[in-house]
């Protein structure tokens, strides 16, 4: 990292968190909630079984007006601990000097919605949202040339509320288009409602039924962040066999369980994906830590990988 950068990073007395902007969410009795909540009931569809995104944990979990406050779309106080403040700093210290300060800088993290957002100094305002974004970012120009690309397209499984579509959005001129799927209703309607609130003309939210609106589509590049993971197999095969079908030829995973891609089939019930990988023509092409300083990787507890399939022809 430059000497200027370095000299950037400072933590003197800042106050520890940045205001939570009273913004309102998406409204939770609007109609269209209600609609998709019905149609997708309605779905007959091995991606509509859940194992862990059951209706009871969604209203447990999510307030639509704190979206993106820790919650089931993004462990941020609960992966930290007390000490998220100072372990935000190295991670972004780790990103910055991996080629991520410019992006850390130009992103920005505003606290809207409930995120949990530390301010320092001089440094940018850091949020759980925009450390991942940045590292998922990172690797995708490490490892599929991500910045060197135009008119490429991008289908997210699991999106939640739209955080990558948000951040790919902002920093990829080359982006054509960016699907959003999720086979939760709420996340199908948070997210429509925040790619509109962020001005993401180039992402779209779509609908679990209006999957066929995608056909003839061949989306070059599949994103699934801690969503498989969440899945009962029969659902990551629907999803599996939907991107072969669609001729998506990569895929990023970031699975729950270090580089092992499982199941969840119900508590402490897990089956292994990776033969179901295979079967569609994925194989693994790399396999990165999200962190791969192991000193920092330690320090912030971020023990997560990258694993990147492609597809044989």
């Amino acid at each position: 990292m430059p000497e200027s950068a370095v000299s950037a990073w400072d933590i003197r007395n800042p106050p520890p968190r940045t205001a939570v902007i009273a913004q309102p969410g998406p409204d939770p009795g609007d109609p269209r909630l209600k609609e998709l909540r019905e149609r997708y009931a309605q779905m007959q569809s091995p991606m509509t079984e859940h194992a862990h995104w059951r209706r009871e944990f969604v209203e447990a979990e999510l307030r639509t007006n704190r979206f993106r406050a820790d919650n089931c779309y993004l462990w941020q106080l609960r992966s930290m601990g007390e000490s998220a403040r100072l372990k935000y700093y190295l991670y972004a210290r780790y990103l910055a000097a991996t080629g991520g300060d410019e992006l850390l800088s130009t992103l920005g993290e505003d606290g809207a919605f409930g995120a949990i957002a530390f301010q320092y100094a001089t440094a940018p305002t850091l949020s759980r949202d925009l450390l991942d974004s940045v590292g998922e970012l990172l690797f995708l120009d490490r490892q599929w040339g991500l910045r060197d690309r135009t008119g490429f397209s991008v289908v997210d499984i699991g999106a939640g509320y739209g955080r990558m579509a948000h951040r790919m959005g902002q920093a990829m001129s080359g982006l054509e288009r960016y699907y959003c799927l999720d086979a939760v209703p709420e996340s199908t309607f948070v997210c429509d409602w925040y790619l509109r609130f962020r001005g993401i003309d180039r992402a779209a939210s779509v609908p679990l039924d209006e999957l066929g609106s995608l056909d003839g589509t061949s989306p070059e590049l599949a994103i699934a962040t801690h969503s498989l993971s969440e899945m009962p197999f029969r659902a990551v095969q629907a999803w599996i066999h939907w991107l072969a079908e669609h001729e998506v030829d990569s895929l990023l995973v970031v699975p729950n369980e270090n580089n092992r891609l499982l199941s969840l089939e119900g508590p402490g019930v897990r089956g292994d994906c990776s033969p179901l990988l295979a079967r569609f023509g994925y194989w693994l092409r790399v396999d990165e830590p999200v962190i791969c300083d192991p000193d920092i990787r330690a320090l912030t507890g971020v023990y997560e990988r990258f694993l990147l399939f492609e597809r044989a022809r």
